[in-house]
């Protein structure tokens, strides 16, 4: 019985590690031009990708040193589930390109990152990733 039980527990441990180790392997992330300021719900969000893949929404990817700092946030980002809820008013739709080539579907928020693919909101706790988040939007806003 312990044995099974010890089984379990390496292999819950090594699921959430990889899990959460994922942002390590991106490859490529890709920002959609679509900046309307308005809030989405989870669902409305999630939806809102399909939308724009109907309409042939274009993106353009992003470059390698705006890409590198966004993962080094979220590398400090507190991670957890994630739940139903609104999002704020200027949010960024993104594609994250695995080395596996998966792709998940992504908001960029002030504070947060919500991964709609892997389930997992990333929260920006540090003040100063909050302020280079909100340049990066506005940045991309008017590439």
């Amino acid at each position: 019985m312990k044995y099974l039980l010890c089984v379990l527990v390496a292999l819950s441990v090594s699921f959430y590690v990889k899990s959460q180790n994922k942002m390590n392997e991106i490859k490529e992330i890709w920002i959609y031009d679509y900046f309307e300021e308005r809030g989405f719900t989870t669902g409305g969000a999630y939806s809102h990708f399909e939308d724009m893949k109907e309409t042939n929404t274009s993106k353009f990817k992003l470059e390698k040193e705006d890409m590198d700092s966004l993962i080094c946030i979220l590398s400090k980002a507190k991670v957890k589930k994630l739940f139903p809820g609104k999002t704020g008013t200027f949010i960024l739709f993104a594609e994250f390109v695995y080395i596996d080539n998966s792709v998940s579907k992504v908001t960029i928020q002030t504070n947060s990152l919500r991964n709609y693919t892997l389930n997992k909101d990333y929260w920006i706790k540090d003040f100063e990733h909050q302020k280079w988040i909100v340049g990066f939007k506005s940045k991309m806003k008017n590439n």
